[in-house]
């Protein structure tokens, strides 16, 4: 793929990111504040400091990972399907993918949460004590009113809260996307035809192993090197820290030339350049 087609292919993929990033940070931040509130009011009331173990609940994140999953991955999923079907013979119909996609995306979530959930929620309880436990000590802070130290940690702790909803969808929401478009590609042309690109985006923040692997193009079912690391997809949870965290690559597959393919290509698209088959993923709506 030329660099221009990567510069638009990252340009339309970052707008959707963003997109689905901004819903589901807004639906997290709405849990931190309530379960940070929760733990404000007992400690007015009651002064306490630890042991808030009916807050910050692992069944709520397990739940808030699928649905990051599945919203995300939903919305890469329609998005690589409705800029393809250009080049398909055969009408295609989303639908017929709908309950097979959520459930995908679902399991991905719920596998994810599995190794983050603990640390996340442990977080969570540790900053709200912390805090609670060292404005005891505050002089300042002890001499104001319930009120007024009700409105002081409640501005602390949605700060806080808007920190960690974001960290946590940014970093689950670049494994999502890619995972999305790899399984919508994945239906329609199947793994065996397909090949993969890592696209990096190029805007003087990224890291410089991603900037080495832009423009590295695979089979479908094999893996990038990415900083000395095999790597699925860009944001793949089996990488690591330095690797994964605020990636914002993006994984383009498209079906090798004269591919048998699921769904039939038209005339045009068989044996075109490589470039010509990303290019109609641009759709930024």
């Amino acid at each position: 793929m030329s660099s221009f087609e990567g510069d638009k292919y990252i340009r339309a993929y970052t707008k959707q990111l963003l997109k689905g990033e901004t819903s589901e940070v807004r639906r997290l931040k709405r849990f931190y504040q309530t379960e940070y509130n929760k733990g404000v009011e007992v400690f007015l009331l009651s002064g306490k400091t630890n042991n808030f173990n009916d807050l910050f609940q692992k069944n709520d994140y397990d739940k808030i990972y699928e649905s990051i999953y599945v919203n995300i991955g939903l919305r890469f999923a329609n998005w690589y399907a409705d800029n393809i079907t250009r080049f398909i013979k055969k009408e295609l119909d989303k639908n017929d993918f709908k309950d097979t996609w959520e459930r995908q995306f679902a399991s991905e979530g719920e596998r994810i949460a599995a190794v983050r959930v603990v640390t996340v929620q442990g977080t969570a309880k540790k900053e709200l004590e912390k805090t609670l436990q060292r404005l005891m000590t505050d002089v300042d802070f002890q001499s104001r009113g319930a009120v007024e130290k009700g409105r002081i940690l409640r501005q602390r702790f949605n700060k806080l809260g808007t920190y960690q909803a974001e960290r946590i969808v940014r970093t689950e929401a670049t494994n999502a996307a890619n995972f999305g478009v790899m399984q919508s590609a994945t239906d329609i042309y199947g793994k065996s035809n397909l090949q993969k690109e890592w696209i990096t985006s190029l805007d003087g923040r990224e890291r410089e192993a991603h900037a080495a692997a832009n423009g590295q193009i695979v089979d479908f079912n094999d893996k990038f090197k990415v900083g000395g690391e095999d790597l699925d997809r860009a944001g793949d949870p089996a990488g690591s820290a330095g690797n994964v965290i605020n990636c914002r690559c993006a994984i383009a597959p498209f079906p090798k030339p004269e591919a048998d393919t699921i769904r039939p290509l038209n005339q045009i698209a068989v044996g075109v350049a490589q470039s010509q088959l990303i290019k109609p993923i641009l759709n930024e709506n």
